[in-house]
This record gives structure tokens, sequence and C-alpha cells, in this order.
């Protein structure tokens, strides 16, 4: 059954907000690391500058860099947004949640976490930036992994609080507060690209069930997810 945008909004309204704080204060902490804007003396970040991000992105050993992670973690689309076909510069603010992450740990000198980048779930007290990188994404999974519909007040708590944990660190701040209660305007920026998100998960869904009915009686379509 189709649904208006309002009652969408209202059905669906823990989760949005959840995912506009992804889209704001989760991301704008990712490029205050990448870029090291609080000045953190223990590692080097990557340029904000868009023409002095290009050119680093450029040099010899991070094209050797790029060119490795190609094709594994890296999409076109994505490379397209690192080095633009037809540009010299490269604007941060264009990348989402995961490239940020790609290339905080793949392009600066941050330390891996405690028990090394490749733990999803970093123990309590490793407080290093890379595990709160990890955090990050892992709380991003989350949001792009559940059903919307299914977000309920405790949840949507639970995750707020473990998200202003991780974005509160290292010289960082975001009014949280007004974030939470604020109306969910679709024509804000943030609402809009969570919204679109959500619609982009549904195509998903739907080509994945036109992928199962065209496939032949009997197949294991748990092989399909």
């Amino acid at each position: 059954m189709n649904r208006s945008i309002e009652k969408l909004i209202n059905d669906i309204q823990f989760w949005l907000r959840l995912a506009t704080f992804l889209h704001e204060p989760i991301k704008l902490f990712l490029i205050w690391i990448l870029h090291n804007l609080g000045n953190d003396p223990s590692y080097n970040g990557l340029p904000q500058n868009p023409q002095l991000l290009f050119q680093e992105l450029s040099t010899p050993a991070n094209q050797k860099k790029i060119n490795r992670l190609k094709g594994k973690v890296l999409k076109q689309d994505q490379l397209d947004l690192l080095l633009p076909p037809n540009g010299n510069a490269t604007d941060s603010s264009t990348f989402d949640v995961t490239l940020l992450c790609i290339l905080i740990r793949n392009f600066t000198t941050i330390p891996a976490p405690m028990n090394g980048w490749s733990d999803k779930n970093p123990p309590a007290h490793d407080l290093s930036i890379a595990a709160f990188v990890i955090r990050a994404r892992e709380w991003r999974n989350f949001v792009h992994h559940t059903d919307p519909d299914n977000i309920t007040q405790a949840i949507f708590n639970q995750k707020w609080l473990e998200g202003e944990q991780i974005i509160n660190n290292f010289g960082y701040t975001f009014p949280t507060a007004q974030l939470q209660t604020q109306s969910l305007d679709p024509s804000q920026d943030a609402v809009l690209k969570s919204l679109q998100q959500y619609i982009n998960e549904i195509k998903k869904l739907k080509s994945q069930i036109k992928t199962i009915q065209k496939k032949p009686a009997g197949m294991n379509l748990l092989t399909l997810f």
C-alpha cells in the first residue's frame, strides 16, 4: 500500500531521525577526523582544501593505494568522488560515511585500534581515534540494515545515546538536542537525503524480489542475500 509522505515520515520518524544524525553529526565528525581539524599532534590527516586534497590523492603513493583498493572496497562512483574525471578538486563534503572511514583508515596516519581495524566491536576501554571511527561505521551499518518500521522509541533512545558518545570526542561538538526534536521537514537537506536512502533501499528490495521470482523452483533463496 502506498503511503503519503506525511504518513511515511510519521511511521518511520525514529529511523528518520537516526538517519539525519548519520547524514549530519556522524558524517561531520568523520570529516573532522579525516582533516585533523582538531590539530591532534598524534597523526596526520588529509588537507581540507579541495585543490590540495585532489593533489594529495593524486600523488604516486596514494594512486597506488587507490588502485589497490579499487574493486575491493572502492566502487567507481567513489573513485569519481576522490578524483573527479572532469576537474582538479576533491570536495570531502560529498563523501558518505563509508568512504570517509575508508580514507581515514588508509590515507591518514591514525594508528590502528587496540584489536585491529577488522574488529567491529572495539572494547569500551579502547578510546583511540580509530576505535571511534569503527563505532561510527558500525552505527551507520545499523541504520542502513535495520527495517525503519521496526525502530521503537527504546531502540531510538539507545542508538541516539551511542551516536552522541561517538561524536563527542577529539574536540568536535554538535547541537544534537536540537536535531533530536526539530521538524522532519522533507525540504531539509539531511531529511531529504534520509528519505532518498529509504526509497533506494525499497528499490533494492523490489529488485531482489523480482530476481527471486525469476529463479527456478527449488532454489535455495538464502543464496540471494
